[in-house]
C-alpha cells in the first residue's frame, strides 16, 4: 500500500512539473503576443501623425493655390506687403511641417530598428528598411538602382 501512494505521490509530482512547464509556456507566450501588440499600437500612433501630416501639406498646397490665383487675379497690383506675408506664414508652416515628416521618418527607423533586434537591423541587405529608404532619404540613395548592390548588378 505504502509503495502505491508513493508512485501516486510520484505520479502527481511529475504532472505538477508539467503543468508548471506549460503555466511557463503560456505566460511566455503571452508576452510574446503582447510585444507585437506594443509594436502595432506605435505605429497605428506614427500612421495617425502621417495622415495629419498629409493634410496639413494639402492644407499649405491648397493655401498656396489660393494665393497664387489672388496675386495673378490682382496682376501684381495691390497689397503686396499683405502677400508678402501671407506668402512668409505659409512658408514657415511648410518648414514645419517638413521638419516634423523628417522626425516622424526618424522615429520609424529606430522603430524598425528595434523590432529587428536592435541598432544596426534596419542596414541588413534583403530586410525591410532597404526598401524603405531609398525613398525617405533621396540624397542617401540615388538613383533607383540602389537597392540591389553595385552598379555592375544587372538583373
Amino acid at each position: 500500500v505504502v509503495v502505491d501512494i508513493e508512485r501516486m505521490v510520484a505520479s502527481l509530482e511529475e504532472q505538477l512539473e508539467v503543468m508548471k512547464r506549460q503555466q511557463q509556456q503560456q505566460q511566455q507566450q503571452q508576452q510574446d503576443q503582447q510585444q507585437p501588440q506594443q509594436r502595432n499600437e506605435a505605429l497605428v500612433s506614427m500612421l495617425a501623425e502621417l495622415l495629419m501630416l498629409k493634410n496639413l501639406q494639402l492644407e499649405i498646397n491648397r493655401q498656396t493655390g489660393q494665393l497664387e490665383d489672388l496675386r495673378q487675379s490682382n496682376d501684381g497690383s495691390g497689397d503686396s506687403g499683405q502677400w508678402s506675408r501671407a506668402l512668409d506664414r505659409l512658408q514657415q508652416r511648410q518648414g514645419n511641417v517638413g521638419r516634423l515628416v523628417v522626425e516622424l521618418a526618424e522615429d520609424f527607423r529606430k522603430a524598425q530598428e528595434q523590432s529587428q533586434g536592435g541598432p544596426g537591423g534596419g542596414e541588413e541587405p534583403g530586410g525591410e528598411s532597404s526598401e524603405e529608404t531609398p525613398g525617405e532619404d533621396p540624397e542617401e540613395a540615388p538613383g533607383d538602382g540602389g537597392n540591389g548592390g553595385g552598379d555592375d548588378a544587372e538583373e
